[in-house]
């Protein structure tokens, strides 16, 4: 990440690598912060990608799945704890 952030500063393109840095100041181990994150690389992505040399690109493409990952990740976290509560509780009522 900090490679990508220099590169883009160093060719010019400060806008995306502001964009990113906002982004990565909302990671605060929750999901929440990660979806917030990834709405950040969203915005540089929708506004500045072609403007990426394909060094950049590359650097972008693989931050992004790393984020879409760990923000999902943790949603699949909380569905499967959401589940197995819910299969506990219902357990419980029959008895």
């Amino acid at each position: 990440m900090d490679e990508l952030l220099v590169s883009l500063d160093k060719s010019g393109k400060r806008s995306v690598a502001e964009e990113l840095y906002k982004g990565m100041r909302c990671i605060n181990g929750l999901t929440d912060g990660y979806f917030d994150f990834l709405s950040f690389i969203e915005k540089a992505y929708r506004d500045d990608f072609p403007k990426l040399n394909p060094q950049q690109q590359k650097s972008f493409l693989a931050i992004y799945r790393a984020v879409y990952y760990a923000a999902n990740r943790g949603l699949l976290k909380l569905s499967v704890l959401y589940w197995w509560y819910s299969l506990r509780h219902l357990i419980k009522r029959t008895k």
